[in-house]
C-alpha cells in the first residue's frame, strides 16, 4: 500500500507539473497570437501610408518580421514536442507501474491492457515522428525557395548596377 501511495503521490506530482506547462503554454500562445496580429495591424498601416516610397523598405521589414514570427513558431513548436515527450514520459511510468494480481487471468487481462496501451502509443509516435520529417522537408523546400529568391534579387541588383554603370560612362565626360 505505501508503494502505491508514492506512485499515486508521483502521478499527481507528474500530472501537475504537466498542468501547469500546458497552461504556460497556452498563455505563451496567446501572446504571440496577439503580436502577430498586433505586427499585422502595424504593417497593414504602414502599407496602406507608405505607399510606393517605402516599399523596398517595408518588404525588408516584413520579411525581418516574417523570420522572428517563424523563429517564434519553431520555439513554440519545439516547447511543445517537450511537452508532449514529458507527457508520453508519464503515461509510460504509470503504465509501467508495478501492479499486484490477484489471480493468473487478472495479471493476463492487465499485461494485455497495458500491451494495448503500448501499441496505441508506438502509433502515435510513429505518426508524430511521420509528420516531423515532412515539416522539415517543408521547410527545408521552403529554405530552397527564399535562397532561390534572394539569388534571383541578388542578380536583378547586379544588372541594374551594371546598366547604370554603363549609363554613367555615357553621360560623364571621359576626362573627368
Amino acid at each position: 500500500e505505501e508503494q502505491v501511495r508514492q506512485d499515486s503521490k508521483i502521478q499527481q506530482e507528474g500530472a501537475d507539473e504537466l498542468k501547469r506547462l500546458i497552461e504556460k503554454e497556452r498563455n505563451a500562445a496567446k501572446m504571440q497570437q496577439e503580436d502577430f496580429q498586433k505586427q499585422l495591424k502595424i504593417l497593414q498601416e504602414k502599407l496602406l501610408a507608405g505607399g510606393d516610397n517605402g516599399g523596398a523598405s517595408l518588404e525588408v521589414e516584413a520579411k525581418r518580421k516574417l523570420g522572428e514570427a517563424r523563429k517564434r513558431a519553431l520555439e513554440e513548436k519545439r516547447q511543445k514536442q517537450e511537452l508532449a515527450r514529458k507527457q508520453a514520459k508519464l503515461q509510460e511510468e504509470k503504465v509501467f507501474l508495478e501492479d499486484k494480481y490477484a489471480s493468473i487471468q487478472e495479471e493476463i487481462q492487465g499485461k494485455t491492457k497495458k500491451l494495448k496501451k503500448l501499441r496505441t502509443m508506438y502509433k502515435l509516435a510513429k505518426e508524430e515522428m511521420k509528420a516531423q520529417k515532412q515539416e522539415i522537408k517543408d521547410l527545408q523546400d521552403e529554405f530552397e525557395n527564399e535562397r532561390e529568391g534572394y539569388l534571383s534579387n541578388i542578380r536583378d541588383i547586379y544588372r541594374e548596377m551594371t546598366l547604370q554603370k554603363q549609363i554613367l560612362q555615357q553621360l560623364m565626360p571621359a576626362n573627368l
